[in-house]
């Protein structure tokens, strides 16, 4: 929605309603990244998996041809996943602390789909 501040400085409810689309907005394509980021670590989880391999950063570079570097949100669930899955050796990740609820039932999610997967 196309509105000036000045119009806006005018009409609280005007700016209370392109406020709230803006966030709403926002939100939604925050959820949308991490959901991409938590399938993609899903996905080269379970192909790791499938080959033996361990599913590492390095492991899953490799693999997908793509960088994994810690700081990347696919890198953070790959971890946290792990992590889900019972794997001592893995570190949790330093923001997992901020983690959102939504993206921890992500995470939880993604970790029983791939337990079933290979029960």
């Amino acid at each position: 929605m196309k509105v000036s501040l000045f119009t806006l400085s005018l009409h609280k409810e005007l700016y209370r309603q392109v406020s709230d689309q803006a966030r709403a907005e926002r939100d939604l394509k925050s959820t949308e990244r991490r959901r991409v980021a938590v399938q993609r670590a899903e996905d080269i989880i379970v192909r790791l998996l499938q080959k033996g391999k361990v599913p590492s950063l390095r492991n899953a570079s490799i693999e997908s041809g793509e960088k994994w570097m810690p700081s990347l949100l696919k890198s953070a669930a790959l971890a946290s996943i792990r992590i889900r899955l019972g794997h001592p050796a893995v570190k949790q990740p330093p923001r997992s602390g901020s983690y959102s609820a939504e993206l921890r039932r992500m995470l939880d999610e993604s970790a029983m789909r791939i337990r079933e997967q290979f029960s």
